[in-house]
């Protein structure tokens, strides 16, 4: 297994009535590959950009859905990025919490058979 460590700069938009105003997001981010494939559930990733300049220049903008938006579009980036590289095919889970739970199944435990009035 190989663990990629990389960062670059992307590039979100957002509508503010006046035009488009391009926000750089800097991203720092890892994530295993085996067999020259991502593995599912691996990327971990970190976002920057300057929260402080763009309320300042727009106060009416969302602060969630800013960040909620920006974090798409980090996503977004990561995963054509690895489609590009050939790392990835069709769906996937980029993240710990979107992938598939390991069912654990405890082979010593037989199961209990429970008859109707019974508790």
């Amino acid at each position: 297994m190989i663990v990629v460590i990389d960062k670059k700069v992307v590039k979100h938009l957002v509508e503010t009535g006046d035009g488009l105003l391009e926000i750089p997001v800097r991203v720092s981010y890892e994530y295993s590959l085996e067999n020259q494939r991502f593995v599912d559930g691996t990327m971990k990733s970190d976002y920057l950009y300057n929260r402080e300049a763009v309320k300042r220049h727009f106060p009416r903008l969302d602060d969630e859905r800013l960040d909620r938006d920006i974090s798409a579009t980090v996503d977004q980036s990561l995963e054509e990025g690895l489609r590009y590289q050939g790392h990835i095919e069709g769906s996937v889970a980029l993240y710990p919490h979107e992938a598939e739970p390991e069912i654990e199944a405890n082979v010593q435990e037989t199961p209990k058979i429970i008859l109707p009035g019974e508790s």
